[in-house]
């Protein structure tokens, strides 16, 4: 049993399964986008861990893959947006509607649905 909310988990398997170009895609959208207004709502010590023990198993996989990209950096930045956005649905609550969309927007744009 996952430590994990669900809808976190299949978003988190759902990013990590997209093609190549869409996680490229989505990395320059995110590095474009204007600085969200509000951050990632914080998780404790042991849901951070979780959090992040899953995106590198999901993504561990792909690592040479997205490695090869160029510019460099692709597996890590994968990584760090996927855990912001992931942040957001876990918290969604805390979360005003703009909030959330400026958080895990760039996501919903490639067809993601969470």
């Amino acid at each position: 049993m996952s430590f994990l909310p669900d809808d976190v988990v299949a978003f988190i398997d759902a990013t990590a399964a997209l093609p190549t170009e869409t996680l490229a895609d989505l990395r320059r959208t995110i590095a474009l986008a204007p600085e969200p207004a509000v951050r990632a709502p914080k998780l404790d010590a042991a849901q951070f861990d979780a959090l992040a023990k899953h995106l590198r198993d999901a993504f561990r996989p792909r690592a040479d893959e997205l490695a090869a990209l160029v510019p460099n950096g692709a597996l890590s930045a994968s990584i760090a947006n996927t855990s912001v956005a992931a942040q957001a649905i876990w918290k969604r609550a805390l979360l005003t509607d703009a909030e959330f969309q400026s958080l895990t927007g760039a996501y919903r744009d490639v067809g993601l649905e969470f």
